[in-house]
């Protein structure tokens, strides 16, 4: 058995976690706990004079919950988006390309999961591949909501 704070307390370490993906091949890049806007900079400033054209990382977000609220999957999501370089700047692949919307959404992790069989980083390797592949889409936890009233 598993304490959840211990996991979560340990994830908040690092905010993002980055894949690089090249070839259809990911690899882990970096972990990074800082704004967003530093994370952009940093990877620009790395990678923007690469010679190589075929490239594109996955970036994957944690964020921490109540998990009690409607909406939520649980107390643990993982916002899961793509970044590629489109004229020597970092852009948002989910509004450029068809092929990097598969790899947009979010997942989550219930409690009674992370707390029976604890947290192992083969899970982001596992959502990273099976989406990369195409063998995985996101869907929206609720897909159609109606405000529905009874007289």
């Amino acid at each position: 058995m598993y304490k959840y704070e211990d996991i979560r307390d340990e994830l908040k370490k690092n905010k993002y976690i980055i894949y690089y993906v090249e070839n259809n091949k990911c690899k882990q890049l970096l972990k990074f706990n800082g704004t967003k806007h530093d994370l952009i900079n940093k990877l620009e400033n790395k990678y923007n004079k690469s010679t190589k054209n075929n490239f594109y990382f996955i970036c994957l977000k944690f964020g921490f919950h109540t998990g009690e609220k409607p909406l939520q999957g649980g107390p643990l999501s993982i916002t899961i988006n793509t970044f590629i370089f489109i004229n020597n700047e970092l852009k948002n692949g989910f509004t450029y390309d068809k092929k990097y919307r598969q790899i947009y959404g979010k997942i989550w992790f219930q409690r009674k999961f992370l707390e029976k069989f604890g947290w192992k980083e083969s899970y982001l390797e596992n959502i990273v591949n099976k989406l990369n592949n195409g063998k995985v889409d996101l869907t929206p936890l609720v897909v159609n909501m109606y405000n529905v009233y009874f007289e």
